[in-house]
């Protein structure tokens, strides 16, 4: 995507720090400094250039000095050099602020991320040797919120989307809102070299307004079978349709915090959903989508980003805003990254292998593509940024994407994206769940690792009570409850009505109870290490027989008084003149007599009068 960043803020600073670095001569002396340490900030240091306020740094070291007249330049170095100050310090010291800005590649179009170090150089020159300039890692990225704030018209100052860079030390992501990219671009950094590797994702879990340009058929996203927008979808900065002057523009809220230890990152945003309030014109514009309503579903974003910077999971909870039930088409929209621009010829070819139809092979694709649903979730897609490198190649990035729901479907649209389909209900309360994982790493071994971790953060375990069955009525008051206990990951502990229990081989367990007499649940628990929860339960009854009064009652009757009671019946025919036909003359054992479950109570059964002879 084009991330157009303002001039006058950004690169007027760029500007002047060129401009000055054209005038400044090298200082006398600059050859005497040959050892310096920048002392603050420390390292590793995770930084964010907020374009909106300017942001400051200030830098402190020393350098050795031999003449007063020395000077030092403070500049980064990583993939490549980028200048901080120049000309500072005397006496062997230095004290400084520059502009963060300074840092950050100041290119159009995003990624604007940097991992590099920060060393005090001798001024107006660069040693071939740098490791007596010592200096702190920084990982310096951006936040821009006031390039995605309307200006004029109906929606002035309106918020439709943010721009947030987050690098850590072995990898950098940034992101946009769910209309706009979502995971914008992701690459690895090496973290002895701090060299990054080509880009892999470039657009991940997001949803445009069109499914395809040119000849857009839909939204990617349909509420009750007609097309919504998120905001960053409709604000004309991306995908070609533009509604920033109809009124009604829906909600947004991106609030990002970063670990300033770790640089682990953790993302909440809120995407109100706009549908034309004039029915459902496609592909639609001002002109025939003057006004937007509400669409009765909003969307909530957790988004989380650590190990190093190659994990991040988005968590999408899609709620009803009236409290009625929705349906919702949603395609999921993810892009690899292909070329440098649009117009550039592709010099990356991707490699995808989606395990259900292609096993353990990559292959390449191109519209119109499409696969099967898959089986039920969660599960893996395996990608790469280039389908022909080699396992540990560097340059090129490998990566998964974990779903916690199947797709329906799956459709590429171009050589480097595709679509997944999903089809589900949004309740009336709570939330519909869509989690997807996205990782990155330079071999096989390291993010098939994260996708195990990935699934087994998206799945519960599955627990089964094979004895006894549900509703059994047993005669003893000692059981033997079995069953297993299994994830795709492995249990953390597993619990029977609160009683902690072992597992065995394969998840097998077993715990003895005592019953008492009527009926007790056993709720079977289990529990993974990301505190995901798998529950089963059954009802079991303890009975004794406890022999009724059933004389004189219709043997109809008798029989299921007796079952009612957990006994049983045999019954022998006599005749009887004072008792009525089919009715229970006598019975043994006699009333209130406590047997075994399932004891058998003889019954007389009067078979009327004895006849005459003649």
């Amino acid at each position: 995507m084009s991330l157009s960043l303002p001039f006058p803020r950004i690169g007027r600073r760029a500007f002047g720090a060129a401009v000055a670095a054209l005038f400044l001569l090298p200082a006398a002396g600059r050859a005497d400094v040959t050892s310096s340490a920048v002392t603050s900030p420390t390292s590793p240091s995770f930084l964010t250039d907020d374009v909106d306020a300017n942001t400051p740094l200030a830098v402190r070291g020393t350098f050795d000095a031999t003449n007063s007249g020395d000077s030092v330049d403070l500049r980064c170095f990583g993939s490549s050099t980028m200048t901080f100050v120049n000309d500072i310090g005397s006496s062997g010291s230095f004290s400084t602020t520059g502009d963060l800005s300074s840092l950050v590649p100041t290119a159009s179009t995003s990624p604007h991320m940097n991992v590099c170090r920060l060393r005090a150089t001798p001024h107006g020159t660069t040693p071939s040797n740098l490791s007596p300039f010592a200096g702190p890692v920084v990982a310096v990225g951006r936040l821009s919120r006031g390039e995605f704030t309307f200006a004029t018209g109906p929606n002035t100052n309106h918020l439709a989307d943010t721009y947030f860079g987050a690098p850590q030390l072995s990898g950098a992501n940034d992101y946009e809102g769910i209309g706009n990219c979502g995971l914008e671009d992701s690459f690895l950094v090496d973290p002895a070299t701090l060299r990054q590797s080509r880009r892999l994702f470039f657009c991940s879990d997001w949803y445009s307004a069109t499914d395809t340009w040119p000849g857009p058929s839909r939204s990617e996203l349909q509420v009750d079978g007609r097309n919504v927008y998120p905001p960053g979808a409709i604000d004309g900065n991306f995908d070609n349709v533009d509604l920033s002057l109809s009124t009604g523009f829906p909600s947004f809220s991106f609030g990002p915090t970063r670990d300033p230890a770790t640089g682990d990152v953790t993302i909440n945003e809120t995407d109100g959903l706009a549908t034309c309030a004039n029915g459902d014109p496609y592909p639609p514009s001002t002109a025939n989508c003057p006004a937007l309503a509400v669409a009765g579903v909003a969307v909530q974003r957790t988004i989380t980003q650590d190990h190093a910077g190659r994990y991040v999971r988005i968590v999408d909870r899609f709620v009803s805003q009236d409290g009625a039930p929705h349906t919702l088409d949603a395609l999921v929209e993810n892009d690899l990254y292909a070329r440098a621009r649009s117009t550039d010829p592709i010099d990356q070819i991707n490699g995808f292998r989606f395990p259900w139809v292609d096993g353990g092979s990559f292959h390449a694709h191109s519209v119109p593509d499409a696969l099967p649903g898959a089986p039920a979730g969660p599960g893996t897609i395996y990608v790469k940024g280039d389908i022909g490198s080699a396992d540990g190649d560097t340059s090129h990035a490998l990566g998964t994407i974990t779903y916690s729901n199947a797709p329906d479907s799956v459709r590429f649209t171009s050589p480097s994206s595709f679509l997944m389909g999903y089809r589900r209900t949004v309740p009336a309360t709570g939330a519909l769940t869509l989690t997807f994982t996205y990782s990155q790493g330079n071999r096989a071994a390291e993010v098939a690792g994260y996708a195990s971790a990935a699934e087994d953060q998206a799945g519960s375990p599955v627990v089964t009570i094979s004895n006894p069955v549900n509703g059994a009525v047993v005669g003893a008051r000692s059981l033997n409850l079995r069953g297993f206990a299994t994830d795709n990951g492995a249990v953390a502990s597993f619990s029977v009505n609160g009683t902690p229990v072992a597992l065995g081989a394969g998840g097998a367990w077993s715990l003895p109870v005592t019953l008492s007499l009527g009926t007790t649940t056993f709720t079977a628990t289990a529990t993974d290490r990301y505190g995901n929860q798998g529950a089963t339960q059954v009802q079991v009854s303890y009975a004794r027989c406890v022999v009724p009064n059933v004389r004189r009652q219709k043997q109809s009757s008798a029989l299921k008084h007796l079952a009612t009671a957990h006994c049983g019946g045999t019954v022998r025919r006599l005749y009887s003149s004072k008792v009525k036909r089919f009715h229970v003359i006598s019975q043994s054992p006699r009333r209130g007599t406590v047997a075994t479950l399932g004891r058998h109570v003889k019954l007389d059964v009067s078979r009327g009068p004895k006849p005459r002879h003649r």
